[in-house]
């Protein structure tokens, strides 16, 4: 029980300090990179709509991780909260395809299960937002790791 409420904890601390760092302008590149990612997220995902399996290509939010983990590991902001504030930025078109997914099969099912549908929209968004920011922190922690033991081999190999 202790242990659920102390990782309680540690994501509301993370969602804090993310707010703070958007609110403080620490993370407004990641923010924008992930705003960058939406035209390609919905370009990726076009051969699937329709189709009764919509697919949501998150190849441009994991490669705007990349990015902002290399950029941001040299950076006060944390990497990971970079890569949650890319995810976020980008996390407008993972809905926008969840929810044409969703009205597609709204349509296909009878009134009842349109309801259930409906009433599992807070979900939807949930989910959608937390998958958007963890493709992103995916590639954002390898990225931020792997640029910060290449400065520290070139700053080791000066001296």
């Amino acid at each position: 029980m202790s242990e659920d409420r102390s990782r309680q904890r540690t994501i509301r601390g993370e969602l804090r300090a993310l707010a703070s760092g958007l609110r403080d302008g620490s993370l407004v590149l990641a923010l924008v990179v992930g705003l960058a990612t939406i035209p390609v997220t919905i370009v990726l995902s076009l051969g699937t709509l329709g189709t009764g399996s919509t697919t949501v290509g998150g190849e441009g939010l994991f490669v705007a991780g990349l990015f902002v983990g290399a950029v941001y590991s040299q950076r006060a902001a944390s990497v990971s909260r970079a890569g949650m504030a890319a995810g976020l930025g980008g996390a407008p078109a993972v809905l926008a395809l969840q929810f044409y997914a969703m009205a597609g099969n709204m349509a296909e099912v009878p009134t009842a299960g349109a309801a259930i549908l409906a009433a599992l929209t807070p979900l939807v968004l949930v989910v959608g937002i937390g998958l958007a920011m963890l493709v992103a922190v995916l590639g954002a922690v390898p990225s931020g790791w792997f640029a910060q033991r290449l400065r520290e081999r070139g700053r080791s190999q000066r001296n």
